[in-house]
C-alpha cells in the first residue's frame, strides 16, 4: 500500500489488487485494526484524521463468498500538521492575514477565512487576505482552511491571536494633478483638493483643504487619483469611480460626470488600478489588463483610437503584474520583468510628430522590473505630450528611465533626451518609485525617500529651489511606507500613519491650512491693491511695499527677482493711492505728483519710449494727480480739476482720446470733466461724474461699456439706464456700480457668473444683481473674473459677499467652486461692526485689508509669492492633519 496527498485532515490510500484470488468483490480497509470502509476499487480516501497524528491502515481482500485474504502489511501514515499563519499591517480597522500553501497538498481550489469562528472571506489564487471591519485596540482569533474542488477542508492553519492598534490610520495616499486620496485602514477613502468636477467624492463640487470622507465607499483595498476624477478598487474585486467623466474615464458607460462613486462597467477579478489623464487601467487576476477612457492615441490597447465609456480588454497582453497610466500612455510590467508600453511612445520634444502606438511593444534592453511609473501632468497640448518620462524599479533595487529629460527628471545626471533606459545615478535598495510632471520620487528599503529633476517650487524636498539632475535626500522624513506624486507636489506616508507633503501649493492643494495666508509682515498698511501676478500696499506712514513677481521692476526695488515677502520700493513717501498693471506700478504722492516704475512694453510707463525701471522715477508733465488706475498696459490719473488723463496701449482705444494710437506720455480722456472716481478694466476704462453718470470707453467685446453694443468707443460714452451712482469698480471684461438705494449693478461678461444674477449671459447694459444688502462699497481687478460688495446688512452689521471665478478659492468662502450668485465670503471673518475694508483683486488671488489695524491676509493662487507670506511652495515635507 502507498498514501498520496496527505494532508492534516485527509490522503489517498492505494494498493496493488490481490493476485491470490482472481475473484475478488471488494476491499476492506482498516484504521487502527478498526474497519473505515469497503470499496470494490483499490483505492480510498481517508477522511476525518488528525493533524499532526500517526494511523496505522490494512487492507483485506474479500470473494462474493465472503471468503478474505490475509491482511495487507500495516503501512503506517503520519498526517501533515497545520500551515503557518502571520499577520502584518496591522492596523486601528484591519489586518493582512499571510500563508504559505500546505506542503505536499494539492488539489486546493480556495482558502476559507475565519475570525471568532465566523466566515470573513475566501481566496483564490492569492495567500494573502486583508481583513477590513476591526474594531481597534481589540484582540481577534483567525483562521484559514483550504478546501477543494469537492467542497472538503484538506488542510487548515494554526490559530492566530492579533490584537488591532489603538486608532484607524492611514495605509495609502495617492495624488493627481490637484487633489489627494488617503485609504485608511478601515477600508474607508478620504480625500481634498480641487473638486470642481466632483472628484473629492463627497456628493459636493465643494473643494477642500482639508479630508473629506468619500459617501458610500467601504472595503478599499486600493485608490488612484488621475486628473479630476478618483478610483478604488474594492476587496471583492470591483472598481468604482467618480469625479469628470469626460471620454468616459468613470466608465459606468455614460459620459456623465458624477461626485459619488459609481461602478466601473462589467469588471470584476480586478487586483490593481491606475489612473491617467484621460483614461484608467485595471489590472485582472488572471493577468490581463482592461482599459477605458479617452484613447486618441491608441492608450487603451485595443487597436484603435476611439475612446470607450467600458472597460475594453488590452489586446495580446498577459501574465501582467504591475500597471501604470499616464498622459494618454500606458505602461505594464509582465511576469517575466519586461516593460510593455502603448498610446504615446515618442517622448521628446524632438520628435514630430508625436510616435503613438495602439498595441503593447516592449521596452528594449530592459528585464527583471518589479515597479513602474510614468511621469504625469494635466496639460495634453502636442507640447505636453512629448514631455513625457518613464522610471522603472529593478529587482536588484536599481532604478532606471528614458524619455524626455529637460529639467534632469530620468535621475542620470544629464538633461539628454534618452530613447533607451538608463540607470538613475547612486540609488540602490529601491522599493517603489512615483513620477510627477517634471520630478521623480523613490523610496529606499530603509524608509528614506530620494528625488530628482525640476525643483522651482520645492518638489524635491530638500529645502532648496535648485534642479537636480541626480537623486537628493528628502529632509524631514523617516520609515516611510509610501510615496505619491501630483503634478509639481509630493507626498509620503510614515509607518507612524503620518502624512507629509511638500512642493507647490498655489492653490492651498497641499492641505496644510485651511484658513487664510498671513505674516507678520503684512501689517500696518493703509491700502492694497493688485497687479496680475505682484502687490502693492501704502502703509500707515505713506510708503509703500511690494511683493510677488519682479521680472520687470514692478516691485520697485531696484531689482528684477520676485519676493514672498514685501520689500520696500524705493524713495517712494507719502503715497496716497496705488495701482498695478500686467508687469507695471504706479503711485500719486500727496503732492500731487505721479511715479511708476516696472514696464514690460515700451510707453507704458507714460515717460517716453523707456520700457522698464526698476524704480520710481516721476511722469513729467502731470500734476494735481488725485487718484490712478491701472489696465493691462494702460494707466490713468484723476486730476484734483475733475479731468482724466491716460497713456500706454491703446488698441481699444482704452485712452479715451479718441484715437487708437499708444501713447507714451499722458494725454487727456476727450471730453471728459467732473470725474470724482476711475476705474480700469484689462482694456477699457470708467469714469464717474460727479452728477452721478457713468462714463466708459476702450474694449467693448462683452459689453462691458454698458452702452447697449459691443462697439469698441475710442472716446468716453454714457453708460445707458443708470444714474445716481455713488461707485464704480472695473474687472477684466466687466464692470459694477453702486446705484440708487445702494443697489450693485453689473454688466458686460458673465462667463464665470461675476455678474451675479445667477446666469452665465452677459449683458451690454447695467442690470441689478442679487445682492440683497446695502452697497457700501465694490471691488474687482483689472484681471478678474471676480466681484466683491462690502454691505451693511438690516441689522447694521457688515459683511463681505463675492461671487464669480474662484479656482484658486479667491473668493474667500472656503471652496473652489465658481459661482453665479453672490455669497458671504465666510474665510474672511468680516466683524460685523467692522468699519472698513479694502480689497486687491487679480486673476487668482485676493488680499483683504479690514479695520484700523491694516493687517492683509491672502486667498488664492500663491504661485509668485503674491500671499506675501513667504511661501511660494513647501520646500521640506510638513504634516498634514488627515483626521
Amino acid at each position: 500500500m502507498v498514501a498520496s496527498n496527505i494532508t492534516n485532515h485527509t490522503f489517498n490510500l492505494s494498493w496493488t489488487a490481490a493476485t491470490d484470488n482472481v475473484h475478488t468483490a471488494s476491499y476492506e480497509v482498516y484504521q487502527d485494526g478498526v474497519l473505515i470502509g469497503t470499496v470494490s476499487e483499490n483505492v480510498y480516501t481517508v477522511t476525518n484524521l488528525a493533524a499532526t497524528t500517526d494511523y496505522s491502515f490494512t487492507v483485506i481482500a474479500k470473494d462474493s463468498a465472503g471468503n478474505e485474504s490475509e491482511p495487507s502489511a500495516p503501512l503506517l501514515v503520519e498526517t501533515l500538521g497545520p500551515f503557518s499563519l502571520s499577520a502584518s499591517e496591522i492596523g486601528g480597522g484591519s489586518i493582512v492575514l499571510t500563508w504559505q500553501a500546505p506542503e505536499g497538498v494539492a488539489g486546493i481550489s480556495r482558502y476559507v477565512l475565519y475570525k471568532d469562528g465566523s466566515l470573513v472571506g475566501t481566496v483564490q489564487g492569492s495567500m494573502n487576505y486583508r481583513v477590513l471591519g476591526l474594531t481597534p485596540d481589540t484582540s481577534y482569533t483567525f483562521s484559514v482552511t483550504a478546501v477543494e474542488v469537492s467542497e472538503n477542508v484538506i488542510s487548515e492553519s494554526v490559530p492566530l491571536v492579533v490584537s488591532t492598534a489603538n486608532e484607524v490610520k492611514p495605509m495609502m495616499v495617492k495624488t493627481g494633478i490637484d487633489h489627494y486620496v488617503i485609504l485608511k485602514d478601515d477600508g474607508t477613502v478620504w480625500s481634498w483638493g480641487l473638486n470642481e468636477s466632483g472628484q473629492l467624492g463627497d456628493n459636493t463640487m465643494t473643494s477642500s483643504m482639508g479630508p473629506v470622507q468619500v459617501m458610500g465607499l467601504s472595503d478599499v483595498v486600493d485608490v488612484a487619483a488621475g486628473t479630476s476624477f478618483t478610483l478604488a478598487l474594492k476587496q471583492n474585486g470591483t472598481v468604482w469611480a467618480w469625479g469628470s467623466n469626460s471620454s468616459g474615464k468613470l466608465g459606468d458607460g455614460s459620459s456623465v460626470s458624477s461626485p459619488l462613486p459609481v461602478q466601473v462597467a462589467g469588471l470584476t477579478g480586478i487586483i490593481a488600478i491606475s489612473a491617467g489623464a484621460t483614461h484608467a487601467l485595471a489590472l485582472k487576476q488572471d493577468g490581463t489588463v482592461w482599459a477605458w477612457g479617452g484613447n486618441t492615441d491608441g492608450q487603451l490597447g485595443n487597436n484603435s483610437s476611439t475612446s470607450s465609456l467600458t472597460a475594453v480588454q488590452v489586446v495580446g497582453l498577459s501574465d501582467v503584474t504591475r500597471i501604470s497610466a499616464g498622459n494618454n500612455i500606458s505602461v505594464a510590467v509582465k511576469r517575466d520583468g519586461t516593460v510593455w508600453e502603448w498610446g504615446i511612445i515618442g517622448y521628446s520634444y524632438d520628435i514630430s510628430p508625436v510616435y503613438s502606438s495602439k498595441l503593447p511593444v516592449q521596452v528594449m534592453n530592459l528585464s527583471g522590473v518589479v515597479d513602474i511609473a510614468v511621469g504625469f501632468n494635466s496639460e495634453l497640448t502636442s507640447a505636453f505630450k512629448r514631455n513625457i518620462y518613464v522610471v522603472a524599479v529593478k529587482q536588484d533595487g536599481t532604478v532606471w528611465a528614458w524619455g524626455y529629460n529637460g529639467n534632469g527628471q530620468l535621475g542620470d545626471s544629464t538633461t539628454v533626451y534618452r530613447s533607451v533606459p538608463v540607470q538613475v545615478a547612486g540609488l540602490s535598495d529601491i522599493t517603489e518609485v512615483a513620477a510627477g510632471e517634471v520630478h521623480a520620487v523613490a523610496l529606499k528599503q530603509d524608509g528614506t525617500v530620494w528625488s530628482w529633476g525640476y525643483n522651482g517650487e520645492g518638489e524635491l524636498g530638500n529645502g532648496t529651489t535648485i534642479n537636480s539632475t541626480s537623486p537628493v535626500q528628502v529632509s524631514n522624513v523617516e520609515n516611510a511606507t509610501g510615496i505619491a506624486v501630483g503634478s509639481k507636489h509630493s507626498v509620503v506616508m510614515q509607518r507612524d500613519g503620518v502624512v507629509k507633503v511638500w512642493g507647490e501649493n498655489t492653490s492651498g492643494e497641499l492641505g496644510i491650512s485651511v484658513d487664510p495666508m498671513q505674516a507678520d509682515g503684512l501689517k500696518g498698511f493703509a491700502a492694497i491693491t493688485a497687479g496680475l501676478h505682484h502687490v502693492l500696499g501704502i502703509k500707515q506712514d505713506g510708503t509703500v511695499r511690494a511683493w510677488g513677481e519682479n521680472a520687470d521692476g514692478q516691485l520697485g526695488n531696484g531689482s528684477t527677482v520676485d519676493s514672498d515677502v514685501p520689500v520696500s520700493v524705493s524713495n517712494l513717501t507719502g503715497v496716497v493711492d496705488l495701482a498695478g498693471g500686467q508687469a507695471h506700478s504706479l503711485a500719486v504722492k500727496q503732492d500731487g505728483t505721479v511715479w511708476v516704475w516696472g514696464g514690460g512694453v515700451p510707453g507704458v510707463l507714460g515717460i517716453g519710449a523707456t520700457a522698464t525701471s526698476t524704480v520710481p522715477v516721476q511722469v513729467t508733465g502731470l500734476s494735481s494727480g488725485k487718484d490712478v488706475a491701472a489696465g493691462a498696459y494702460h494707466s490713468l490719473v484723476l486730476r484734483s480739476d475733475g479731468t482724466v488723463w491716460a497713456w500706454g496701449q491703446n488698441t481699444s482705444g482704452q485712452l479715451g482720446d479718441g484715437t487708437t494710437t499708444d501713447r507714451i506720455t499722458p494725454v487727456q480722456v476727450s471730453g471728459l470733466t467732473g470725474v470724482i472716481a476711475i476705474a480700469a478694466g484689462h482694456d477699457h476704462s470708467l469714469a464717474l461724474k460727479s452728477d452721478g453718470t457713468i462714463w466708459a470707453w476702450g474694449n467693448n467685446a462683452f459689453g462691458q461699456l454698458g452702452d447697449g453694443t459691443t462697439t469698441n468707443r475710442v472716446a468716453p460714452v454714457q453708460v445707458s439706464g443708470i444714474t445716481s451712482v455713488t461707485a464704480i469698480a472695473a474687472g477684466a471684461s466687466h464692470s459694477m456700480a453702486i446705484g440708487p438705494y445702494s443697489a450693485v449693478w453689473t454688466w458686460g461678461d458673465n462667463a464665470y457668473g461675476q455678474l451675479g444674477n445667477g446666469t452665465t449671459t452677459g449683458s451690454m447694459v447695467p442690470i441689478e444683481n442679487n445682492v440683497d444688502f446695502s452697497a457700501k462699497n465694490i471691488f474687482a481687478g483689472a484681471f478678474s473674473r471676480s466681484s466683491f460688495a462690502y454691505v451693511q446688512d438690516f441689522n447694521a452689521k457688515y459683511n463681505l459677499m463675492a461671487w464669480g471665478e474662484n479656482r484658486s478659492g479667491q473668493l474667500m468662502n472656503g471652496s473652489h467652486f465658481t459661482t453665479e450668485f453672490p455669497e458671504t465670503a465666510r474665510k474672511a471673518n468680516i466683524g460685523t461692526r467692522q468699519a472698513d475694508i479694502k480689497l486687491g483683486i487679480s486673476a487668482d488671488f485676493t488680499l483683504l485689508m479690514k479695520g484700523t489695524t491694516g493687517a492683509v491676509q491672502g486667498w488664492g493662487n500663491n504661485d509668485r509669492g503674491q500671499m506675501g507670506d513667504g511661501a511660494f511652495y513647501q520646500t521640506i515635507p510638513v504634516v498634514v492633519d488627515i483626521e
